[in-house]
């Protein structure tokens, strides 16, 4: 796996493979097959030659080289599981797990030098441990008390245990502050994750209780909150996260690239740019500078009919509910907004007011696209590129006030306004009628081209905005 994806050719892989892990693993094969000759060999042989046999079983170790690899693997992970609680759950039983494995080999070697003790030992005076699964118990019992406060009954009983015994202690001593400090930091952390909804709730308990608020609606407004924070967790917001704000400005750039690029191309004034090298600057400059990723809330309304409209906005998750001027509110249902569908474009070329109600009815997330400085952007990059959208900002603005002078004509000429269609509203055009205004602004565009030369330096003042 590279910075920039998974690499799959086969030859890249096998190259890769030769340069990392390739000798270690040859040399713990040839190792298992040396060492699985010199068993069959040994078979039969003195009880040295089995000691000598044992000895080299041990080196089988080894392999735990291997582990190495795991914390590739976990990198890995931890770029495709986002969780706060997640890694935090994961960061205490790594330090459990490291823990008890120390321990292990503690509790081998306390036994190993009881085991081939001559006479008196820790396992002489405890005859009860005379089993091995009970001794190694007893002996891993022995060995946590050593890291942990706790009690037992069992204590060196020759100088090589007592030795033995004050070498645990040292060694402890210097790693139980680490292991146990980071186990704490890590339970605090994860305590202090709820520690704002405690204090909220606290806080609204108290203002019922001084207002003197019934147990019944207390409860209503405890659920409301439950049911909006339950799903209010779903994606940060690059705001809240500190290390982006501290990133340098070409970073930042990159980012919010790869965050919106693909959102903006798919803004009709701005079709065919994808492939386009000359164009690259432009996108990332109106990813950079226009755009801003907004939450919105349950039940939360996002605008009013009549509403000034601040800008465009592109609906990326969640569920949101349109409702026109001329619904009826009380037996509507209202238009459910799919996702990736834009709100409000005209307001990158014109002034607006809102024609409809837009209410959550789930926590959704949007990008908001700034029509100053995406006009600003479009008109410093002047040339062709501000000829091509202004010719499609005007044909937009002059086809949707036409589709509403339609609209309101048929209006007034008919009873029943339900049954009438084309009425303009703040949902995206569809997909005919955004061809049929392309192949207009297109035509317009090619016209003006021929006009000019190709040279739209004179034909558009410096000071033209490109709103119409």
């Amino acid at each position: 796996e590279k910075a920039e994806g998974v690499d799959m050719r086969l030859h890249t892989i096998a190259l890769h493979y030769m340069k990392s892990w390739f000798l270690v693993d040859a040399s713990l094969l040839t190792f298992d097959l040396v060492l699985f000759v010199v068993e069959n060999a040994f078979a039969s042989s003195s009880l040295q030659n089995v000691r000598v046999v044992r000895g080299l079983r041990l080196l089988r170790g080894l392999r735990l080289l291997r582990l190495w690899r795991l914390q590739r693997s976990m990198h890995v992970l931890s770029r495709n599981i986002k969780s706060v609680n997640f890694w935090i759950t994961v960061n205490i039983l790594k330090n459990l797990v490291l823990m008890l494995v120390m321990n292990h080999y503690i509790a081998v070697a306390w036994l190993y030098i009881a085991w081939h003790s001559e006479g008196v030992s820790w396992m002489s005076a405890h005859p009860d441990n005379d089993q091995l699964s009970t001794a190694y118990v007893a002996a891993l019992h022995w060995a946590l008390t050593q890291f942990l406060p706790s009690t037992n009954n069992i204590g060196p009983a020759v100088w090589s245990e007592r030795l033995f015994a004050i070498c645990v202690v040292l060694s402890a001593f210097a790693g139980i502050s680490t292991l146990v400090s980071g186990m704490s930091s890590s339970i605090n952390a994860l305590r202090s994750l709820g520690v704002n909804t405690v204090q909220e709730e606290a806080m609204l308990r108290q203002f019922c209780a001084e207002w003197r608020i019934s147990a019944g609606l207390l409860a209503q407004i405890r659920q409301a909150h439950a049911k909006i924070f339950a799903t209010a967790r779903n994606r940060l917001l690059e705001s809240e996260v500190q290390i982006i704000q501290r990133l340098p400005s070409t970073l930042r750039m990159s980012l919010h690239e790869q965050m919106y690029r693909a959102m903006i191309l798919s803004q009709p004034c701005l079709s065919g740019w994808t492939t386009s090298a000359e164009h690259h600057d432009l996108i990332l400059k109106i990813c950079h500078l226009a755009t801003e990723a907004k939450v919105i809330l349950t039940s939360q309304v996002v605008f009013l009919p009549d509403d000034v409209c601040t800008c465009a906005m592109n609906i990326t998750s969640g569920m949101l509910i349109y409702h026109t001027s001329s619904m009826s509110h009380e037996h509507d249902v209202g238009i459910e907004v799919p996702c990736d569908h834009w709100i409000s474009e005209i307001r990158l070329f014109a002034h607006w007011l809102h024609r409809g109600k837009l209410a959550s009815q789930g926590t959704s997330h949007c990008v908001c696209l700034d029509p100053d400085t995406f006009a600003k952007l479009i008109h410093d990059a002047g040339g062709s590129v501000f000829a091509r959208v202004r010719q499609y900002g005007l044909t937009v603005v002059s086809y949707i006030e036409d589709k509403d002078a339609s609209y309101h004509r048929a209006r007034m000429n008919t009873h029943n306004a339900s049954y009438m269609d084309g009425e303009v509203s703040d949902l995206r055009l569809s997909p005919s009628e955004i061809d049929r205004v392309r192949t207009m602004a297109d035509q317009f565009f090619q016209h003006l081209q021929s006009q000019s030369g190709g040279d739209f330096a004179d034909m558009f003042s410096s000071g033209r905005e490109i709103r119409a």
